[in-house]
């Protein structure tokens, strides 16, 4: 069923991520967005997330195109390659759950989140990734941490109300996840 609360949302997400780290407003906020689109299963949520996916590719900037991602590593070097990333998540409370109960099984994935919150706080300047003991080029020289100017990191997840709000606590919303 048509939604088009869902598509706004969508469609704001996707132009925010095609104009990354280029357009900012005002007050210099830029145009980096992460939007949910909550609702119960065959609700019509999935189809302005894989329009958002067609019209990014038809744009031919497919490039900026990812999904879930597994460590703040990898989010680092996804950004690495190209500093302005679209994340379509779908059933991001899934997601959100498998990351929460990572625990010692994956400890990389509870990395994620908190990434994701650094990456957008630092949209119109610079991240500046973590210094790693393992971080030595060639003839064993230091590598200096990651920099990227301007991340631009846009995120359109969908999911059912009871996926989503089971994966979240109260704390999750005081400190901005």
């Amino acid at each position: 069923m048509p939604q088009p609360k869902f598509a706004a949302a969508s469609a704001l997400t996707v132009c925010g991520a095609l104009a990354g780290g280029h357009v900012k407003d005002r007050t210099g906020q830029y145009t980096n967005l992460f939007t949910l689109a909550v609702a119960p299963s065959s609700s019509g949520k999935n189809d302005p997330m894989r329009s958002g996916i067609k019209i990014v590719q038809a744009l031919e900037r497919s490039k900026i195109l990812a999904g879930e991602v597994a460590s703040d590593s990898a989010l680092e070097k996804l950004l690495q390659y190209h500093p302005t990333r679209y994340l379509a998540l779908d059933e991001v409370g899934d997601y959100l759950g498998s990351i929460k109960s990572a625990g010692q099984s994956n400890p990389y994935l509870r990395t994620v989140v908190p990434m994701f919150k650094k990456v957008w706080s630092s949209a119109g300047s610079t991240y500046v990734g973590k210094a790693r003991a393992t971080d030595r080029g060639e003839g064993g020289k230091w590598r200096e941490p990651v920099k990227i100017d301007s991340p631009c990191l846009s995120i359109y997840g969908t999911g059912a109300p009871s996926r989503l709000f089971d994966s979240m606590t109260e704390r999750d919303f005081d400190d901005g996840s």
